[in-house]
């Protein structure tokens, strides 16, 4: 009897979850996305980062939910998930967190599994691209469907794309280029539209997407810290305009809520049981500049834990030599984040190149030790085998990811300069 009773309990709460505004909006997404593409129809898809972190996915299914309900048109407005469907339900361990229960991992649409449906609708001039946290394709999908883009909402760097097709007003970047920094998260530029302040005031708690948006802009903020330097005015205004909007029985304290997410991410537990190339995967971008491309992965362990994955020296040459290979990179940019008791980040940098691009990473490496506000300081490391490989701790927190490789593409701008002018 008591198991027949547990059944039941677990069916109701299933049949709940999937009765949920945003579930029952993603099912309904996806469904028509395969019709329109059928019929050869106009569908707009809002595609976030290729690294498929929470503020990828949910200002995407955010910017898709709030065009829903805000067009008076047939237009659809479909949300992509840009990582495959194995590596996000197993190697991200917070977004599965934070998105229940609003969000079934089930009813997540990844662009790999409906990517014949894009390729249909682009050969017919259908298609629509609507980026979010980030304004330049990943390179594999800029060659194919760069005409297709024509709205851009990000906080990183501009890239300078697309400038011809999409106006200025749909190309909402909150970055200060002479700053070097952004909002602290796409997700702050998504709710502060007047469309969504709108949308998330008719629907009121019932979808949990301001949940879902304040969660978001807690773990990029790193709970709205002031040290860590990625907090903006704009940040704490849309956190604040959130918050009135959360339900009260959830009972929601920000930094208790912040400490829930910060242990999701960095869970010990979880990621010792990641592999190197898992790792890798975790959080990775590529990058095309000039014509050379290189990768860069954040990952959530420290260098040395990250290089312990490996049995030997050899296994962990493989490995990431394998990863550089396979990617087509020149080199590849490691950064790592962890967590300290006290809250503080702690952030390492490394730089991985074959033996054949050595001159090249050594003349990276030169250039952010000596001429950036990163602070790095050596690592040294043993063993580990004939490739290029330096490490560093940064001295400057503040540079993330998102500062870290502006820097790069300025390095690789001005030598590609320098090279053409001598030649």
């Amino acid at each position: 009897m008591n198991a027949a009773a547990a059944f039941a309990r677990a069916c109701i709460r299933k049949k709940r979850q999937d009765e949920r505004v945003l579930n029952v909006f993603l099912r309904r997404a996806g469904e028509r996305l395969r019709r329109r593409s059928a019929r050869g129809d106009i569908v707009h898809v809002v595609l976030g980062n290729q690294a498929s972190d929470a503020d990828s996915v949910v200002s995407a299914i955010a910017l898709a939910f709030v065009r829903d309900r805000s067009s008076s048109s047939r237009d659809v407005f479909v949300p992509l998930v840009a990582a495959s469907r194995n590596d996000f339900e197993n190697i991200h361990p917070l977004e599965p967190f934070l998105l229940h229960p609003y969000v079934s991992m089930d009813r997540l649409i990844y662009l790999e599994e409906v990517i014949s449906h894009l390729e249909r609708l682009h050969a017919t001039k259908n298609l629509r691209i609507i980026l979010t946290d980030h304004n330049k394709l990943a390179p594999h999908l800029h060659a194919k469907f760069a005409d297709a883009v024509v709205e851009i909402y990000d906080h990183h760097a501009d890239q300078n794309c697309y400038l011809v097709q999409v106006p200025s007003k749909r190309r909402r970047i909150a970055f200060d280029a002479e700053a070097g920094s952004g909002w602290g998260s796409c997700c702050t530029l998504i709710a502060s539209l007047p469309e969504s302040k709108r949308v998330l005031a008719r629907e009121g708690t019932d979808t949990g997407l301001a949940r879902l948006l304040l969660d978001v802009i807690l773990v990029d903020t790193i709970g709205l810290s002031e040290k860590a330097g990625k907090t903006k005015p704009a940040d704490v205004t849309a956190v604040k305009s959130l918050r009135s909007l959360v339900s009260e029985s959830d009972g929601l304290v920000l930094s208790h809520r912040f400490h829930e997410l910060s242990n999701a991410k960095f869970d010990p537990t979880f990621w010792a049981k990641r592999s190197v190339d898992q790792c890798l995967r975790y959080d990775f971008k590529k990058y095309d500049v000039c014509g050379l491309r290189y990768g860069a992965s954040s990952i959530p362990v420290s260098i040395s834990e990250f290089l312990e994955k490996s049995a030997s020296p050899e296994d962990l040459e493989r490995s990431l030599l394998g990863w550089i290979d396979r990617n087509k990179l020149k080199y590849l940019a490691v950064l790592t984040m962890v967590m300290k008791s006290d809250g503080n980040a702690v952030r390492e940098l490394a730089i991985v190149a074959p033996v054949s691009s050595k001159n090249v990473g050594e003349s990276l490496v030169a250039h952010l030790t000596r001429k950036t506000d990163l602070d790095l300081r050596k690592i040294e490391l043993r063993n580990r085998g004939t490739f290029f490989i330096r490490a560093f701790s940064q001295g400057n927190t503040r540079r993330s990811r998102k500062r870290i490789t502006p820097l790069i593409d300025a390095w690789i701008s001005e030598r590609q300069d320098r090279e053409g002018s001598s030649s």
